[in-house]
């Protein structure tokens, strides 16, 4: 039974593996080979694959349909992959889900939601992931274009070439080719369309690319069209159709018409005009039947040249209309305000974890201290009982004395006994000193607090942090005062340990003295780093090697002072 189970676990996890990897390589064909990816998917069935994998295979279907031109239906793919990666998997996946939430909002008629979808895109993918950032600015800048926001639109596509000039030269450039046109449609700034059409031209010249030359062409014939250079538009923009057919946009075609409209050439701009394709957006449609509005009024027929003219207006009206009753400026905004909620709250948490580590830390070390120092004198009062038995034991007849010696000696045991009983030993004092760097510590608490918050509003620049808080942190412990205290303590307990130390050394500076105040007080490294304000414990271990070698010692500092004492 035992063997029957455990062969059907290997049966899965190794039809786990399989799919895995199945959806990997069908991953690497969708940017691609769409129709090949679509083709493989199809032969996978979604519902049966484990949770995790159907998200996979949902995105993997939604990306396909998207690069292959085919306009979502439904949003029920993509809304199962976003309800797993929103809280599982890996970033890649996660991101891709955000960003194709987005284009199925778009194709769904959904341009506000799109929106949404996109600026979170660009506001939660990493820095330095490019291509995620750079396509959600370019989908937000179509969006502003189609809804007639031009400036908007110019600096989405500008923010968006920041990325795509690193790794992708397509997105690149039909960036700049947007660019030239908005520019060229604001008749403000020719320079500016010059240079993205040169960037375009340049490109294209050096692949060889068909794409790209279209691309190209077709801006340098806006360009010239609207610059009143008729003859040379409708040059282009023929050459553009006969070398570029399958690939010139199909305003190129009612951009030759009207030129040729303009030349005297009507019978030839009738040909270009029945010639073109059906145009599948508004502006197409409103430039299409402007053209024809030009072409009636060539050949005298003004009723029906003005019955285009009509239509064309009415499209562009209700276009117009449509897209100003969007509010796309404050999905964004809306987006932004709730992305700095979400970063303002996560600095406070962490803000909060760092002041409660540091007091945990102290607090613990102090506990520590007080539990050894404790036990530590309990086992002092045990060694002196246990030699006060002996000598009542044993009358003195070792040393030869008398009963009145032997009762003053028991004396004097007793009374060291009630002193050690009643004076503040190493862990009373600890817990005294504890209490004064703990209120000092809390009248010191906002400045701590506001370095923490420096720390996240500074591009998260871990050694100021450190060296800030190091700095302020270690000014607790400067008060001379202190210091005196603890050297009192120690010489009152320790058998003026301190005192008899700098006469035999000295020269041993004040950040030494201190070190070995806190050894004999039982401090273990940890806590002498807090303490002293060092970076970590490898520090202490040094000063404590470096003070050995000044002290030209044997054993180590810890037997050196117990012998001191």
């Amino acid at each position: 039974m035992v063997l029957f189970c455990v062969a059907c676990g290997v049966a899965c996890c190794n039809r786990y593996g399989e799919a895995e990897a199945r959806l990997v390589a069908i991953d690497s064909l969708v940017c691609g080979q769409p129709d090949s990816a679509l083709s493989l998917l199809a032969d996978i069935n979604g519902d049966s694959l484990p949770t995790d994998l159907q998200a996979y295979h949902s995105l993997l279907t939604v990306q396909a349909l998207y690069k292959a031109y085919i306009p979502a239906t439904s949003d029920t793919l993509i809304r199962r992959a976003w309800d797993y990666y929103r809280d599982h998997g890996p970033y890649d996946r996660r991101i891709r889900a955000m960003l194709y939430m987005g284009t199925v909002a778009e194709e769904l008629g959904h341009p506000d939601s799109a929106m949404r979808w996109y600026k979170r895109t660009e506001l939660e993918s990493r820095p330095d992931d490019h291509y995620h950032r750079g396509y959600a600015l370019e989908k937000m800048a179509i969006l502003y274009e189609l809804n007639l926001k031009k400036r908007q639109s110019i600096d989405m596509y500008r923010k968006a070439m920041e990325h795509f000039s690193k790794n992708d030269t397509s997105n690149y450039l039909f960036c700049c080719q947007r660019l030239s046109q908005l520019y060229q449609a604001d008749g403000i700034d020719a320079d500016s369309t010059m240079y993205f059409i040169h960037i375009v031209k340049e490109v294209a010249t050096a692949r060889n690319d068909s794409t790209y030359q279209a691309m190209a062409l077709a801006a340098q014939v806006y360009k010239l069209f609207y610059d009143s250079c008729y003859e040379q538009s409708k040059t282009v923009a023929i050459t553009a159709i006969n070398d570029f057919r399958n690939y010139i946009p199909t305003d190129c075609w009612f951009f030759a018409a009207q030129s040729l409209v303009k030349l005297g050439d009507v019978d030839s701009a009738e040909i270009y005009l029945n010639l073109a394709p059906a145009p599948v957006t508004v502006a197409d449609s409103t430039l299409c039947w402007h053209t024809k509005a030009l072409v009636q009024s060539s050949k005298g027929d003004w009723k029906q040249a003005h019955l285009y003219e009509v239509l064309s207006d009415k499209i562009a009206e209700n276009e117009v209309q449509n897209r100003n009753a969007l509010s796309l400026s404050a999905q964004e905004k809306e987006i932004e305000k709730e992305f700095e909620a979400r970063q303002s709250q996560s600095r406070q948490n962490t803000k909060m974890v760092i002041i409660m580590a540091i007091f945990a830390v102290l607090l613990a070390t102090a506990m520590w201290m007080f539990a050894k120092s404790y036990f530590q004198r309990r086992k002092t009062e045990e060694q002196l009982r246990q030699q006060i038995k002996w000598l009542e034991q044993n009358h003195l007849s070792e040393i030869n004395k008398t009963s009145l010696e032997l009762a003053n000696t028991k004396a004097q045991l007793q009374t060291k006994i009630d002193q050690l009983r009643t004076s503040q030993s190493d862990a009373d004092f600890v817990k005294t000193l504890y209490a004064h760097l703990n209120a000092a510590f809390e009248r010191n608490l906002q400045p701590l607090g506001e370095i923490a918050s420096d720390y996240f509003q500074s591009d998260k620049n871990a050694t100021l942090f450190m060296s800030r808080f190091q700095k302020q942190f270690k000014q607790l412990w400067t008060n001379n005062d202190v210091w005196r205290q603890i050297e009192q303590h120690i010489n009152d307990t320790h058998n003026n340990c301190i005192i008899r130390l700098m006469r035999l050394h000295p020269d041993l500076s004040n950040e030494e003295l201190h070190l070995v105040m806190l050894t004999i007080l039982d401090f273990n490294s940890m806590a002498i780093a807090i303490c002293l304000g060092y970076k970590s414990q490898n520090v202490v271990y040094a000063m404590k090697s470096k003070l050995k070698k000044k002290l030209h010692l044997n054993s180590s500092i810890e037997e050196y002072l117990r012998i001191l004492e």
